[in-house]
């Protein structure tokens, strides 16, 4: 994996309109996510640099990426799955199944699905699968024990477990299973 060379002409506005970028090695591209409520794709080989842009239902708080998917989670609790080979539309559209606003989501390195935290400290374990049985494997939990709202939650989803890091220092480990 080589790192990314993007020419100095449009560095400077992918990082100012970015909350979020994320670089798709097998592709070599760049996805980003942006308060202005889209996603953009960039590739640094193309003589335009940008791609497409792709509106969302809100501001880009997080995203990642799973095999060719990428989950978006913006304002509004709304988490959108895309497909990087079919950009048309959206794969998925779903609320998040936590009260609070989405601040964090991560990618099962199976593919399968994802975790999706929140400003109280909740996580949720979703899938990618729309079928009944497989939504009935999801669930949630409570990260953190303290009474104080969490100002950030960091997920570390490695082989199976989830790290939840938050700005204290404090972590959780769960395991991914009920």
């Amino acid at each position: 994996m080589r790192p990314l060379q993007p020419p100095q002409s449009y560095l400077p506005p992918l990082l100012e309109e970015s909350s979020i970028l994320i670089f798709v090695s097998r592709l070599d591209v760049v996805v980003t996510g942006s308060w202005d409520e889209t996603i953009k794709i960039w590739d640094s080989r193309a003589q335009t640099p940008l791609i497409g842009t792709y509106k969302q239902p809100g501001r880009v708080y997080t995203m990642d990426m799973s095999g060719h998917r990428v989950v978006v989670g913006t304002s509004g609790r709304h988490v959108w799955l895309w497909d990087l080979r079919r950009m048309m539309e959206p794969e998925q559209r779903r609320e998040s199944s936590l009260k609070h606003q989405t601040r964090v989501l991560g990618a099962y390195i199976e593919g399968d699905g994802f975790a999706i935290g929140s400003t109280e400290g909740r996580v949720a374990m979703e899938y990618f699968d729309p079928a009944p049985n497989i939504q009935a494997k999801k669930y949630a939990f409570k990260c953190h024990r303290v009474r104080t709202y969490l100002r950030l939650l960091t997920l570390f989803i490695i082989h199976n477990s989830i790290d939840a890091v938050d700005q204290s220092g404090g972590w959780r480990r769960a395991r991914v299973s009920r």
